[in-house]
């Protein structure tokens, strides 16, 4: 459906008149700019929206129920909410790391990649590149369908297992929001260079599926993952778990 503003500025040029300035004072002009602004606003929300639609329709059309069903866990109120609060501490942190630095991330356990992938863009600015791990290799071709709809604007790289790859490399954020899933992030610190900036999540939901290293409570996870410096420590109360989130460095001084 075409818009007012696009239907006065057909006219003007249809008349020729020119540009919409020349039809309709500018006060009116602002207030269809700023409706233009909210009706784009919709579009972009429905067509975000269709997209995890299509990555759950191929899921379905392609995998078993229980992906089907992951999926949907992957999109939970709960999993929103608790990237939303990474992006929010995170913004509350950007004196302790330079936010324009281009940035090459790793997110370890990361599940589908989507909609974590989303958050990190709100987090990180200057994205050169992300490494999304995950064991599950039925995650891989779910991953690569939301590449296909979401078009990054960076390159995306998709690996298996994080623990296994024993090469030393610099990075400058390392994310893992499912550490009840693994071992520590600590045990693999000798393979990077520098300090990266190191995000890990957890939660005392000790009954779930896979859940091999939740943790009781957030002092627990501190002692864990062993950080050579925190910046933050926070505790979220959830509909069935408390979830945990510590932030910092890998080591206490830069490691070259």
């Amino acid at each position: 459906m075409e818009s007012e503003i696009q239907r006065l500025l057909h006219k003007g040029k249809d008349e020729g008149g020119g540009t919409v300035l020349e039809i309709i004072d500018y006060r009116r002009n602002e207030e269809l700019l700023s409706q233009t602004r909210q009706e784009q606003a919709t579009v972009t929300k429905i067509q975000r929206a269709t997209k995890y639609a299509e990555v759950g329709r191929w899921i379905e059309n392609n995998l078993s129920e229980a992906y089907v069903q992951s999926h949907q866990d992957s999109l939970s109120s709960q999993q929103h909410e608790s990237k939303l609060w990474m992006v929010e501490e995170i913004a509350n942190l950007v004196s302790k790391f330079d936010a324009t630095e281009p940035c090459h991330i790793e997110v370890v356990g990361s599940w589908f990649g989507w909609p974590l992938m989303e958050y990190i863009d709100y987090a990180f600015p200057n994205i050169k590149q992300v490494d999304l791990y995950d064991k599950d290799e039925l995650c891989h071709p779910v991953m690569a369908q939301y590449k296909n709809k979401f078009e990054p604007k960076y390159p995306v790289h998709q690996f298996g297992d994080w623990f296994n790859r024993s090469d030393k490399r610099r990075r400058q954020v390392i994310i893992n929001t499912s550490g009840e899933h693994m071992p520590h992030i600590s045990q693999r610190r000798e393979f990077f260079k520098g300090n990266p900036l190191v995000i890990v999540m957890s939660n005392d939901y000790f009954d779930g599926e896979g859940h091999t290293h939740c943790v009781n409570d957030m002092m627990e996870l501190m002692h864990q993952q062993e950080l050579g410096k925190v910046y933050y420590t926070g505790t979220r109360q959830l509909q069935t778990y408390n979830r945990y989130m510590v932030i910092g460095r890998m080591h206490a001084e830069s490691s070259d």
